[in-house]
């Protein structure tokens, strides 16, 4: 029976993390929707601004890169440094930016081809991507107080099967194979609830 409460604990902690311990939970190349949305902010601002100062487009590619390492764009800076194509480039970019690839991709193809003007396009990116980020701090902020809520009410039956094991209460349900089967079942089914409510509330502000 201690196992079993172990292992609900274990679960529940699980989902109910801090969010600082995510880096030893999850790897590290790994990013919220958060995280993500002020990386690319950063790379698209940087691509206006270095633009907009007289940068070519490589030049400017290269220290928005820099801006946001956790993009991991720096395979694409060593192919800019080598030569390759401004579309390869482009589709790199594509694929890196999971939010504003796209968006990015096609800017970068008409500056390439061009040779100059899109520092706006950039900068118009740039607030969309800024706009996404309040939106997911909005998010986060009104998932706050249903998280606590769904804690509170998640923990309270954990406390009190602790608190029936410990004044030894517990032995007595536990005593009968009727008692065990019910709070095998009570004890899965709480754990269960807690670790779906805990995905969907973290799902939300990812």
């Amino acid at each position: 029976m201690a196992v079993v409460l172990v292992l609900v604990a274990i679960a529940v902690g699980a989902e109910w993390r801090p969010r600082s311990w995510d880096r030893w939970w999850t790897p590290t190349t790994r990013l919220t929707a958060l995280q993500r949305t002020n990386a690319e902010a950063r790379f698209l601002a940087g691509m206006a601004s270095e633009l907009r100062a007289g940068a070519a487009l490589r030049g400017a590619f290269e220290a928005a890169a820099d801006r946001a390492p956790e993009l991991q764009l720096g395979w694409l800076v060593r192919l800019s440094a080598a030569g390759v194509p401004i579309s390869d480039l482009a589709d790199g970019v594509a694929a890196q930016l999971a939010q504003n690839g796209m968006a990015a991709a096609a800017a970068m193809r008409v500056a390439g081809e061009t040779g100059g003007g899109t520092a706006s396009m950039f900068e118009s990116l740039a607030q969309v991507a800024a706009e996404d980020r309040a939106l997911y701090r909005e998010l986060r902020a009104a998932t706050a107080q249903a998280k606590v809520s769904s804690l509170v009410v998640g923990g309270l039956p954990v406390l009190f099967l602790l608190w029936q094991a410990v004044t030894g209460r517990l032995g007595e349900l536990a005593s009968t194979g009727l008692g065990v089967g019910i709070l095998g079942l009570g004890l899965a089914l709480l754990g269960a609830g807690a670790a779906t409510v805990g995905v969907l509330l973290r799902g939300a502000v990812r």
